[in-house]
Parts: structure tokens; sequence; C-alpha cells
């Protein structure tokens, strides 16, 4: 099973060097710090999970699960500052969750309102 998923990521970094002109991005990603924690809460939930912060932009995230969510399930993402004194809850939609070769999912949360130039540098 792990052979077909290095077979297909190889496919990938193939396609990837014949299309390197189109951006599909709109927003400059920041790779996090390592061991960045955050949570994922569900709307009308108790429900909470602790998440790897992967990367952070103005307009979403990208975090590290050991389960996928469904794509344009709603969430609410919840993160600290790096001195603790600030929290930040942003509304967001899963935009896709895809299995990693270690078996973790990569999940990509769209905000539902952009943050602020302040409130990035208040994260990073």
């Amino acid at each position: 099973m792990t052979e077909s998923k290095v077979a297909i990521e190889a496919e990938f970094t193939l396609l990837r060097n014949q299309v390197q002109g189109i951006k599909r991005r709109k927003l400059e990603r920041y790779r996090c710090p390592i061991a960045a924690m955050g949570k994922l809460q569900f709307p009308n939930s108790n429900e909470k999970l602790d998440v790897w912060v992967i990367n952070l932009s103005k307009g979403g995230i990208g975090i590290n699960l050991s389960h996928p969510i469904g794509s344009g399930s709603e969430v609410i993402i919840c993160l600290k500052s790096d001195d603790h004194k600030t929290l930040f809850h942003k509304e967001s939609r899963v935009v896709h969750s895809t299995e990693q070769i270690d078996g973790s999912w990569r999940v990509g949360c769209e905000f539902a309102s952009e943050m602020s130039d302040d409130e990035l540098d208040t994260l990073l």
C-alpha cells in the first residue's frame, strides 16, 4: 500500500515541474514553528481536537490530524499567540483532507474572514 502512495507522489512531483508557472494559492503561506499547536472545534458541539499547525496565511490554515474531515465542513480554529496572551477563534471551512505518507491527514481550511496583518504577525 505504501508503494502506491510513493508512486503517486512521484507523479505529482513530475507534474509540478511541468506546471510551475501556474499558482493556485491567492495568499502567501507561512510555515509555523515546529510543534505549533491549535484546537479545532465543530460548531454547535463541545468536541475539540488538538491539531498540529503546519502553515498559516491571512486566508487559511494547513493542519495535521490523525483522520480526515469532509470537504465543506464548518469548523472553528482556535490559535494562541506565542506569548499565550492572545487567543484567536477563526470560523473556517474545510477545503481538503489529503492523506500523508505517514498515515496522518493534511487538512486545509479557508477562514470565513481574512486575518489582519497584525493578527498574522502576532501568531507568527
